[in-house]
């Protein structure tokens, strides 16, 4: 469902940081926004979301998460090993493996779709954990393939956690199929 905007909405910028109010529709499609700073910008309204600041975000039901974030607690500072998948836990950074075989025992009879499903819960529950924890850098390893998963990990962190800071993880440590998320 697309966005309605109004004049005086207070917006974050789709691919770049930082806040605005919008103060003029300028046609259908662009609106004149002015910034934190008191400049005013013309921006595609396709380029812009909703403002939501932490608070927006309802944490309340992280709690079911308490016996998992126990599981947590007892292997910091130590490295968790399943299969071929490192986790790292500790306060400043989490490592998250997504490849399908390391979240289930066998996959063999899921469809893509159930997969993508298995897979972002397991992201979403990840995130919000670290969000809870207050962990600084959240590294997701994808993998490469298609790109599909990297593609909804992006769309999920642009649709609703504008205020983090994303980019390819660092290619020497974790190869091309890995996304460093920056929580603030």
């Amino acid at each position: 469902m697309k966005h309605t905007f109004k004049i005086g909405e207070r917006i974050s910028f789709l691919n770049e940081s930082g806040v605005g109010v919008i103060i003029r529709f300028k046609n259908e499609r662009m609106v004149e926004v002015e910034l934190e700073t008191g400049l005013v910008v013309a921006c595609l309204k396709s380029e812009l979301v909703p403002y939501r600041s932490m608070e927006d975000y309802n944490v309340s039901n992280i709690s079911m998460y308490d016996e998992y974030d126990a599981k947590i607690n007892r292997l910091q500072p130590m490295q968790k090993k399943t299969k071929n998948n490192v986790s790292v836990y500790n306060s400043e950074e989490r490592v998250v493996d997504l490849h399908i075989e390391e979240l289930v025992d066998d996959h063999r009879n899921m469809s893509n779709g159930q997969i993508l499903n298995i897979q972002m819960s397991h992201f979403q529950r990840e995130l919000n954990v670290a969000i809870r924890s207050k962990i600084k850098k959240f590294i997701v390893i994808h993998g490469v393939g298609e790109g599909v998963l990297r593609h909804t990990i992006h769309k999920e962190l642009l649709g609703h956690y504008p205020q983090f800071e994303f980019h390819d993880a660092s290619y020497r440590e974790f190869g091309y199929g890995a996304t460093e998320i920056i929580l603030r």
